[in-house]
Order: structure tokens, then C-alpha cells, then sequence
């Protein structure tokens, strides 16, 4: 089955976002299922900043004798509505957005599997709306992040590259997602393919908004993002995936994570930011500390 027939829309808002006084247009969001429908053991999976769904595409089939797997384009990735208002690109809207799926999708809770920024929507659900989440996987992510990596991932974010062929598309996204722990070629073309959208001049452009990356652009430029006062706050059973070469998730912040409570490490060791869930030892991993649950 290919993934045109896994993917579906749906139509969320309009809504007012309280926090930010700002009124959310109606906008269709993507999203890829594997398994049964029927099957009220949920889990959501959510990308990085400027990925899409499909970056759980060896996750998704992996574990849908077991969960019914969910995996969401955020708005202004992948296939799902751009925001013509930039600035509604914002946590705020994340989180709602995703509150508002689940209440649509007739989801009580759900496991939780999260990459970098999927990583921290989960742990904002997972400490203001607690009974929405079960079991949380973060890959590669927690309550502190330096700035100085901050600024490598704003360089690529906030431009708006475009190419002539596949194989000069795939050359960029080989350097810009080198810490992916990517190793295989099959593995570099599918996320070569699941990046790219045919533009009408024909010629290749990254599939998401350029816009999302705005306010990590403006971000206060301190010394880390600091994010503790969320992870104190998370009681839910935790895996954390950590690519060993994470420029993000430094060993220091995984040392200091364990001073406030209990949870499982997975290593990957050949990883850096953020590693690319399609190995199957990893995958396992997922899956058996999800069973447990």
C-alpha cells in the first residue's frame, strides 16, 4: 500500500489562540495511519521543525500489529495548509491543533512519539493536559538546547532553497541532515523523495513553510533555551532516544534530566540530531518499551 492510500485530512478551526490573542484560520492538516482503526492502543507521532510525516514511514508498519499509528504533517509541513500568517506558527497552535485532532479522532489519549519539536509539543501535553498522554517517546530532545546549535539549524530553516534536479536536492539534504545517522542509500532517497515538492517552473522545493522557522529566528539569543520548568512537571513513563553525536541533547542535559525523575535511555550511537527512526534495532526498541506500557 503505498502512502497515498495511508494519508488523510482533516479540517481543523477556525479558533482563537487565548495565549497570543490570535484567531487561527480553518486549515487542513495531513496525516499518515497504519493499523486498525479499531484499536484503542494510539500512537501519535509528530516531526521536527521543518519534517514532515513521512519521517516515520518505517515506524508506522513496524508497529501496526500492536498500535494504531498515527503520524501528523504539522500545519505548514508536508501536505497539510501553510499559515499565511506567519507568526500563528507558534506552540500555542501546536498544541491546540493537536487537542482538536484528537477530539475529532475521538481520542481519549494516546502513546506519544515526538522528534525534536514533536518531542516538545509531547511535553507540553504531558504537563498541562496530563490525561491526554500515556507512554511518551522523545527522540533526541529535552528541557535545554544551546543556542549555538540553535543558530546552525536556523541557517537552512528560514531560507528558501530550491533545485534543478532530484540528485542536486539530494546533495543539499545529505549535508543539512548529515547527524541523521543515515547510513544506507535507500534511506537517503526516501527522505530525498518525502522532502521535495515538483513546483510548476519544475523545478525542486523543500516541502514545508520557510515561515515556521521565524521564531526560532527571533528567538532570545541566551546561552540555552530553557524548557525545565515543562520537564518537572512530565509524571507520564519516558523513553528518551539520544543520538550520541546530538549537538542538541547534550549528555550533560541527560544527567541532569535524571535528577528529577526516573526514565529509559536509547542510544543510538552513529546519530547526532535528530537520529531517523529507520533502523530496525531502534524500532524494536520503540516497540518493546511501548508494550510495556
Amino acid at each position: 500500500m503505498s502512502n497515498d492510500d495511508l494519508r488523510h485530512t482533516i479540517t481543523l478551526g477556525p479558533y482563537w489562540n487565548i495565549l497570543k490573542f490570535q484567531r487561527i484560520p480553518a486549515h487542513k492538516i495531513t496525516y499518515l495511519e497504519w493499523g486498525d482503526p479499531s484499536n484503542d492502543k494510539v500512537l501519535i507521532c509528530v516531526h521536527g521543525l521543518t519534517r514532515n510525516a513521512n519521517d516515520f514511514d518505517y515506524v508506522g508498519p513496524a508497529l501496526a500489529n500492536d498500535f494504531r499509528v498515527i503520524s501528523i504533517d504539522m500545519a505548514g509541513r508536508g501536505s497539510s495548509d501553510w499559515l499565511e500568517n506567519k507568526k500563528h506558527y507558534n506552540y500555542h497552535t501546536y498544541i491546540k491543533d493537536i487537542l482538536l485532532f484528537m477530539k475529532a479522532k475521538n481520542l481519549k489519549s494516546a502513546y506519544w512519539l515526538g522528534t525534536s519539536m514533536g518531542g516538545l509539543i509531547g511535553m507540553c501535553l504531558a504537563t498541562y493536559y496530563p490525561k491526554y498522554i500515556k507512554a511518551m517517546v522523545l527522540n533526541d530532545i529535552g528541557p535545554e538546547m544551546p543556542n549555538r546549535t540553535l543558530d546552525r539549524i536556523r541557517k537552512y530553516t528560514s531560507k528558501e532553497a530550491t533545485f534543478d534536479t532530484l540528485n542536486e536536492a539530494e546533495q543539499f539534504i545529505k549535508i543539512i541532515f548529515k547527524y541523521f545517522g543515515i547510513k544506507e542509500e535507500e534511506h537517503w532517497k526516501h527522505i530525498t523523495q518525502t522532502s521535495l515538492v515538483l513546483c510548476l517552473d519544475g523545478k525542486y522545493r523543500l516541502n514545508y513553510d520557510s515561515g515556521v522557522a521565524e521564531k526560532a529566528t527571533k528567538a532570545n539569543r541566551t546561552e540555552f533555551l530553557d524548557l525545565w520548568y515543562l520537564w518537572k512537571k512530565v509524571y507520564c513513563p519516558v523513553l528518551l532516544i539520544h543520538g550520541a553525536k546530538s549537538d542538541i541533547l547534550l549528555s550533560s542535559t541527560i544527567e541532569k534530566m535524571k535528577k528529577y525523575r526516573d526514565f529509559d535511555l536509547h542510544t543510538i550511537e552513529e546519530a547526532g540530531h535528530a537520529p531517523y527512526l529507520v533502523y530496525e534495532h531502534d524500532i524494536k526498541a520503540i516497540k518493546d518499551w511501548l508494550n510495556k506500557h
